[in-house]
């Protein structure tokens, strides 16, 4: 509490106004979170909506290329139907010299078995069967490779790859003498039967609007594109997305990605290295975000314009209070003990502090006038009687002549031959005057511990044989700072009361060591022990035990709570008080 009321003082805030409070309390705890959640929520959602329109014109592509697919599934099972039949490579194979009889076997048997192949699928136009047999004639399913195939674009690119089966994109003529345009192919070589001497080839051409028709079947905010293997357009939607000329494919590559554009991407799979692709348009999220803006935007203002009204309603009902209570304190100060008019205070916490000021201020009334000035009087007088009395109880023992008299009676014993005795009263000289000379409550543990050394000569030799003692303090502790009496208390009452009633010998240990950057000090006696009741009444701040109360009260007062004090004991057997310090506390706040 005491740290965040230095902190309020350094930043003034205590001496802000009440009004100006209440509007930083209105701007930081109402507006500003409003404005910040809204923010944050609107961003929210249109990363959202924005994720969610990406999923769906990812999905939009993969259709476009599950249709392609599914196109060329058809075409490659067209070929397979062609491809195993024996008695079309037979036909193709046979070198004929009648061509009426070459005609005659076409028609008995691949004209109507050709024929009844095409409804496989409604994209293909057409199949037709290339072979270099030069004594087969020209059909509508068959033709020999001339000249005009070996100079086809398709047949270039085919024989270039040198692959068996392969989707190709080609400029050509869907039929003999028509324009030629772009077409989408399906090319494979038969070889199921290698016993001819002649090269065969079958090539499924899909209709040339295939891939726009698939592609149109889906709305999507941008360009869409089908790239080939060579990475060139094959077909795009719009048409003038297409990247067709009159003599080449245009690649995918030269088309510049604009700064903010989102390209999405669908291989088709049963078509190696084909692909289809969507160029977004920068602004396909405009409606969304002005729609979602617009909506937050009124949210905002409809919060806000009720937060205000609520905030100023609630503040007003008090602030005014707290500004009147503020004036009548002040007349108090300049003693006009005026009563704040009871129609003001309301019935709320505000309006119990008015009536508690009230009451106050009609109490300092009766006091000034009745007892206040009496009992000052009283006081004083009270207070010089107390000085007084001090004063003669301190004149009453002069510290010289108790010194005198001790070491009188030393040196008298001394000579008496009686060195046990000189021994003990000098050390109870010593007690004596370190007791008076000690003005600093806090000491280094060294002195604490001499002190407790001579204290515990004296008490062995009250108890002549039966009182042992051993002290054993780590080098690096002897400058630790303790309040004074804090080990010698503890020794004291392990003497006194420990002690008391108890027979056989008794041992007092007292250690200090260093544990984990922890010192430890401890107190030890085989004393008659102490009960669990009588350890909690002594640890209780309402026990009748000065000495121990008084220890814990100034460990308390310069540590802190960086200190732990335990008592561990068994009746009959043991007591031993521990005392724990956190050095590195201890250095910060330099008692160490």
């Amino acid at each position: 509490m005491k740290k965040i009321r230095s902190f309020l003082q350094r930043i003034r805030l205590i001496n802000i106004s009440m009004r100006t409070k209440l509007l930083l309390i209105y701007l930081l705890c109402v507006l500003m979170p409003t404005v910040i959640f809204s923010y944050a929520f609107s961003t929210a959602t249109l990363n959202a909506t924005r994720k969610e329109k990406l999923t769906l014109f990812q999905q939009s592509v993969d259709r476009i290329a599950g249709a392609v697919e599914s196109n060329a599934i058809s075409a490659f099972e067209l070929s397979s139907s062609i491809y195993p039949d024996e008695a079309m490579y037979e036909y193709i194979n046979r070198q004929y010299t009648d061509t009426k009889q070459c005609l005659s076997d076409y028609n008995a048997y691949l004209q109507t078995a050709w024929d009844n192949m095409l409804p496989y699928s409604t994209n293909i136009v057409l199949f037709t069967v290339f072979t270099d047999n030069p004594t087969l004639l020209n059909g509508k399913h068959l033709h020999r490779v001339d000249a005009d195939v070996l100079a086809s674009d398709w047949y270039g690119k085919y024989m270039k790859l040198g692959q068996n089966s392969v989707f190709l994109s080609h400029y050509d003529e869907v039929i003999s003498s028509t324009a030629r345009v772009k077409l989408v192919s399906f090319i494979r070589k038969l070889d199921y039967f290698r016993s001819g001497k002649y090269t065969h080839i079958i090539k499924i051409t899909f209709q040339a609007n295939m891939l726009e028709k698939l592609m149109r079947a889906e709305t999507l905010p941008g360009n869409i594109y089908v790239v080939d293997s060579d990475g060139n357009i094959v077909a795009g939607t719009p048409e003038e997305a297409a990247g067709q000329t009159d003599t080449a494919f245009l690649p995918f590559d030269g088309i510049p990605q604009k700064p903010g554009q989102i390209r999405l991407q669908s291989n088709i799979r049963f078509m190696e290295g084909w692909r289809v692709v969507c160029v977004l348009r920068k602004d396909f999220m405009t409606d969304a975000v002005r729609i979602s803006w617009s909506q937050i935007l009124l949210l905002v203002l409809s919060i806000t314009a009720f937060a205000s009204v609520v905030i100023y309603a609630i503040a007003s009902s008090f602030y005014k209070r707290i500004a009147l209570l503020a004036v009548h304190m002040g007349k108090v100060a300049k003693e006009e003990y005026e009563l704040i008019p009871e129609a003001t205070k309301g019935r709320d916490e505000v309006g119990l502090l008015i009536t508690a000021t009230n009451s106050m201020i009609t109490k300092i009334r009766l006091l000034i006038e009745d007892v206040y000035k009496a009992k000052l009087r009283e006081t004083q007088l009270e207070l010089l009687k107390k000085q007084s009395e001090l004063n003669a109880l301190q004149c009453q023992v002069n510290p010289h002549f108790m010194f005198n008299v001790l070491e009188t009676v030393r040196v008298k014993s001394y000579l008496r031959n009686e060195y046990e005795t000189a021994r003990i009263v000098k050390y109870m000289s010593r007690m004596f005057r370190k007791l008076l000379l000690w003005n600093n409550d806090l000491i280094a543990l060294r002195e604490e511990v001499d002190f407790i050394k001579e204290y515990l000569e004296i008490q062995q030799y009250r108890y002549e044989e039966e009182l042992t003692f051993d002290i054993s303090v780590d080098d690096a502790l002897l400058e630790l700072k303790i309040p004074k009496m804090t080990l010698q208390s503890l020794v004291d009452n392990a003497c006194e009361h420990g002690f008391s009633k108890s027979r056989g010998l008794k041992q007092v240990r007292i250690s200090a060591c260093v544990h984990d950057n922890v010192a430890e000090l401890s107190v030890y006696d085989n004393g008659k022990g102490m009960t669990a009741e009588q350890i909690s009444d002594i640890e209780s701040t309402q026990s009748r035990g000065i000495g121990i109360r008084n220890v814990i009260g100034r460990l308390e007062m310069y540590y802190g709570g960086h200190y732990r004090f335990e008592i561990r004991s068994e009746s009959g057997f043991y007591t031993h008080v521990a005392l724990t310090l956190d050095l590195d506390e201890l250095r910060r706040s330099g008692y160490v």
